[in-house]
């Protein structure tokens, strides 16, 4: 992976219209540096962004970026107005004199260790480094290795499948070892339960969008595959739940916003969630009515 910093001008001023515009210039500024710097003569690029929140108390970063089949492009801004916690919990807010540092990150997905294989953006920003552009801890690149190499593979069921005649969703739901710990949802894995027998992955990448979890994948027998999560449930009901759109274009992909593919496969991908989550919750009913829980009588003590 390339990386390094960029410093670039910014409107100055700490007033609120002031932050706001020179927010807005960042981002747009960005997105297009980010557009131009990753487009190539076959591909329009996919662009998006994400925000990171660190688990202690760092400051958080936005990440904008755009991808193609070939390469992504990525660019590291500072979050907010406030340089540390410390800041802001004084109402002290950025100086930034005019000028910003951001990290500009580069990779070519066929330059990645074992080829052009990404399941997502969790996956790669494994690798990704923060706006101060140094390179990740080395127990983060140990899980992502974990991550890799782990034996206990989960299993994938498909849940579901439409169609509008020209693409078919599928509603993919993944199964994991118990007692496994945690680890992202894997597209490349999954794919095995859509392709004919004999097909493999050629090349798999992620696409940008807020969960960090949509990606791509193109088999050998030229077939390419979307993959996305329905960002109207909650977290913890749709995490190993996943869409699969099967017959759009890498241009249909390019230009959908926030990598969800188009509008017949969002409601299709909808439809099959709430499908899924309709029969999950039946379920749950039927089995609670079969085995109510005990529940224990606390005996009342008189007081004196």
């Amino acid at each position: 992976m390339e990386r390094e910093v960029i410093t670039l001008p910014v409107p100055g001023g700490t007033d609120c219209e002031s932050r706001q515009k020179s927010g807005r210039y960042i981002a747009d500024l960005l997105r297009k540096r980010a557009t131009e710097e990753a487009r190539d003569p076959k591909y329009q690029p996919q662009v998006g962004s994400y925000a990171i929140y660190p688990i202690d108390s760092s400051r958080p970063w936005i990440v904008i970026g755009a991808v193609t089949p070939r390469k992504g492009v990525f660019y590291a801004r500072p979050y907010g107005d406030y340089a540390t916690l410390d800041d802001y919990k004084h109402g002290r807010i950025e100086q930034r004199n005019g000028k910003v540092d951001v990290c500009r990150m580069e990779i070519q997905w066929d330059r990645l260790p074992g080829g052009p294989v990404a399941p997502g953006m969790i996956w790669v920003g494994m690798s990704m480094s923060g706006v101060d552009c140094q390179p990740p801890p080395t127990e983060q690149l140990t899980m992502l290795d974990e991550w890799k190499t782990r034996k206990a593979k989960p299993d994938y069921v498909v849940e579901g499948k439409a169609s509008d005649g020209k693409v078919n969703v599928t509603l993919i739901r993944e199964i994991r070892p118990k007692s496994a710990a945690y680890r992202p949802f894997d597209a490349v894995a999954a794919s095995a339960k859509i392709m004919e027998v004999g097909d493999s992955v050629t090349w798999a990448i992620p696409l940008i969008d807020d969960s960090r979890t949509a990606s791509a994948v193109a088999t050998r027998r030229g077939r390419f595959l979307v993959y996305w999560s329905d960002g109207a449930f909650s977290a913890m009901e749709s995490s190993n739940l996943m869409c699969v759109a099967d017959g759009l274009s890498w241009a249909e992909v390019a230009a959908a916003p926030y990598a969800f593919g188009t509008p017949a496969t969002q409601r299709m991908c909808r439809d099959l969630t709430t499908q899924y989550s309709d029969r999950r919750n039946e379920e749950m009913r039927r089995r609670f009515e079969k085995e109510p829980p005990a529940i224990q009588s606390i005996p009342m003590t008189p007081r004196n």
